[in-house]
C-alpha cells in the first residue's frame, strides 16, 4: 500500500492525478490501516501527509502571487492556480531551473508545454494560471520581459449548458424525502431552500444556525465562492422546513452548521455529500439527471426569476455574481420567450411586404 500510496502521491504533484481523487485515496487508505491496526474505523479527520512545496526562492514568489491575487480572485479559482502554478514550479525544478535567472522565454515554454500536457485540470487551465504567474513576476520587475506574452492564449471550449429542473420535475423532487423521519426533514429543508433561495451547494452546507435573523426573515452569510457578503429575503417554505427540521430532525450537538451528516460521526455536511443528495432523490423519482444535480437547483430559481421579468441587475444580486458575465452561464431562456424575441422575416415580392 505504501509503494502505491508514494506513485499516486508522485502522479498528484505533477499534476497527473485531480487533488479530489488523490485525496480520496488517502482517506481510504487512512481507515484500512486504521482498521487493521484497530479493528475499527473513526472517520475523523485524517492527518496531515506534508505536502510537497517549491524550493527557495520559488516558494516564496509563490506565496506573494497567491497573496496578491487573494484580492481579485475568487477562493476557489485561487486553489487552482495555486495548484497549477504549484506544477509548473516543479517542472522547472525537474529541469534544474530553479531561480529567477533560469526564467528564460525557452525555458519556461519547454516546461509549460511538459506538464500542461498531462495537468489532471486541463491543458486551457494550466496555462492560463501559468500566464497569471508569468505576469505577476513582470510586474514586479523580476523578469525583464513578460513572459506571459509568449504562451498562448487558448479559446475556452463553450461550457455544455446545464438546464434547471421544470416544474413538474421540481415538485417531484421536494414531495420525495420521507418529512417524518430526520434524514427526510434535512433533505427537504436544503432542497427548497437552494430552490427559492438560489444559494450554491458550498454555501447551503456552510450555514449556521446563526445565518438566520429568525426576526427579520433574512440569511445572511459570506459566499464560500466569491467570499462577498451575501443577504437574501428567507421565504416561508424554507424557513419553516428548516425550523422543522432544526427542532425535530437535527442532532444535538455544539456544530454551528444547520446541515449535518446523520451517518456515522456527527459532522457538517459537505457540498459533495449534499449534491449526492440530490442525484439520489432525482433517481427515486426518476427525474433524468441529465448532468443536473445541486446547481440545476440554482439555476431553476435563475430561469424563474426571468421568466418573471425580473431585471438583470436583481437577478445578479439574488445569485449573489460579481458582473453580469458570471449570471449569463447560469440562466435559460424558455422557448415562449425565445419565441416573443424572434424577429419575423419578409421576402420580397411576397404579399405584405414591407419595405
Amino acid at each position: 500500500m505504501n509503494r502505491i500510496m508514494t506513485e499516486k502521491r508522485t502522479q498528484y504533484e505533477q499534476g497527473r492525478t485531480a487533488r479530489a481523487s488523490y485525496q480520496n485515496l488517502r482517506k481510504a487508505a487512512h481507515w484500512l490501516r486504521e482498521m487493521h491496526l484497530t479493528g475499527s474505523i473513526t472517520l475523523g479527520k485524517i492527518p496531515n501527509w506534508g505536502q510537497r512545496e517549491p524550493i527557495e526562492p520559488l516558494r516564496i514568489l509563490l506565496d506573494e502571487f497567491c497573496a496578491d491575487a487573494e484580492h481579485t480572485m475568487a477562493e476557489t479559482s485561487l486553489k487552482v492556480a495555486r495548484s497549477a502554478v504549484r506544477c509548473f514550479l516543479f517542472e522547472m525544478e525537474n529541469h534544474d531551473f530553479n531561480t529567477l535567472a533560469d526564467f528564460s522565454q525557452v525555458n519556461v515554454n519547454r516546461c509549460v508545454t511538459s506538464f500542461a500536457s498531462h495537468y489532471a485540470g486541463g491543458l486551457g487551465s494550466a496555462i492560463s494560471c501559468v500566464r497569471l504567474f508569468l505576469h505577476f513576476l513582470h510586474e514586479r520587475g523580476l523578469t525583464a520581459t513578460d513572459l506571459s506574452l509568449s504562451l498562448p492564449e487558448l479559446v475556452a471550449a463553450r461550457k455544455m449548458f446545464h438546464e434547471g429542473f421544470a416544474e413538474d420535475e421540481l415538485d417531484r423532487l421536494l414531495a420525495h424525502p420521507d418529512r417524518d423521519t430526520a434524514i427526510g426533514k434535512r433533505d427537504y429543508a436544503m432542497m427548497v431552500l437552494a430552490a427559492q433561495s438560489g444559494l450554491r451547494a458550498c454555501d447551503v452546507v456552510r450555514l449556521e444556525l446563526g445565518s438566520i435573523n429568525w426576526r427579520t426573515r433574512e440569511i445572511c452569510l459570506t459566499q464560500h465562492k466569491t467570499g462577498e457578503p451575501l443577504s437574501l429575503p428567507l421565504e416561508p417554505e424554507s424557513g419553516n422546513a428548516i425550523a422543522d427540521y432544526i427542532l425535530n430532525g437535527r442532532p444535538d450537538t455544539a456544530i454551528a452548521n444547520i446541515f449535518l451528516c446523520h451517518t456515522g460521526v456527527t459532522r457538517p455536511l459537505d457540498a459533495r455529500s449534499a449534491s449526492a443528495v440530490i442525484s439520489k432523490h432525482m433517481k427515486q423519482t426518476e427525474v433524468p439527471a441529465k448532468r443536473r444535480a445541486f446547481h440545476a437547483l440554482r439555476r431553476t430559481f435563475g430561469t424563474r426569476l426571468l421568466q418573471n421579468e425580473v431585471s438583470f441587475e436583481l437577478i445578479q444580486q439574488l445569485l449573489g455574481h460579481r458582473d453580469m458575465d458570471s449570471m449569463k452561464p447560469y440562466l435559460s431562456i424558455d422557448e415562449q420567450g425565445l419565441k416573443l424575441c424572434a424577429l419575423p422575416l419578409f421576402f420580397r415580392g411576397e404579399v405584405g411586404d414591407r419595405r
